[in-house]
């Protein structure tokens, strides 16, 4: 199949939020990277460090995209607000959010819409913007998973026309940099998938796909097997450990 000849996708399974803002994730500090992030920048939510010391540290480098994360974030809860309660053509008023219609798309001025729709996107964009350069400014995974999961329910949100996919491929960069590898696979995997089967699958969703599996490269598009050969080299590096720490454990028992 064509990369984009597919049967129609299923609804969503995923459950959308007006705005991603806080993650439950246990990562490191994002100053020292080897004690726990503990506490939680309560301005943004985005960075997370071991202690007070850290984040001092850090702040003369983070304290402009703390305020801006928040300013963003603050614009898409309101921008989502019409949205709640929005009139479809034939009359019935609905919540987009609740719904799973996935009818987001551009309704600017030289369409003759109301704007609304369009306002929700960009502010949501902006917001995944600032969070993806305060993982690589403060080095933090959990703004590199805000970002991520912000940009999937945009793409949920307007699955039926499919108006967010032209940059999907931001996704999975932030999902591996957010350590969330099997995320990643599955999220990349999904868009091989959904044109290799004959059958309808939910939009954006698939069962967990083997990390390890062995994958037929002329079945890929480039920009899949990059990421896909990243989630990969990550692994083997895990697994690596993972063999010398028994190696390690084994020769200390025989002692």
């Amino acid at each position: 199949m064509d990369e984009d000849d597919f049967p129609e996708p299923l609804p969503p399974v995923r459950l959308i939020e007006v705005v991603r803002s806080e993650s439950s994730t246990a990562c490191q500090c994002s100053v020292c990277s080897v004690e726990a992030g503990l506490l939680t920048c309560t301005s943004c939510l985005a960075v997370r460090y071991c202690g007070a010391e850290c984040q001092r540290t850090q702040w003369r480098s983070h304290k402009s995209l703390c305020r801006l994360i928040k300013t963003k974030r603050e614009e898409t809860v309101k921008c989502a607000e019409p949205l709640k309660a929005y009139k479809l053509p034939d009359n019935r008023v609905v919540n987009i959010f609740q719904e799973n219609l996935g009818i987001l798309e551009f309704d600017g001025e030289y369409v003759g819409g109301p704007g609304v729709m369009s306002a929700y996107d960009d502010a949501r964009m902006s917001l995944f913007d600032v969070l993806k350069k305060c993982g690589e400014r403060n080095n933090s995974k959990i703004a590199y998973e805000l970002a991520a999961e912000n940009m999937m329910d945009l793409m949920v949100l307007s699955y039926k026309g499919r108006a967010m996919e032209g940059i999907r491929e931001y996704v999975p960069g932030m999902l591996i940099a957010a350590d969330m590898d099997q995320q990643a696979y599955n999220y990349t995997r999904y868009f091989t998938l959904r044109g290799q089967v004959e059958h309808s699958i939910p939009y954006l969703h698939v069962e967990d796909q083997s990390i390890e599996e062995d994958l037929n490269k002329d079945q890929l598009y480039i920009r899949e097997m990059v990421d896909i050969a990243l989630i990969k080299y990550k692994r083997m590096k895990r697994l690596l450990f993972d063999r010398l720490e028994v190696e390690a454990s084994w020769k200390n028992f025989l002692m």
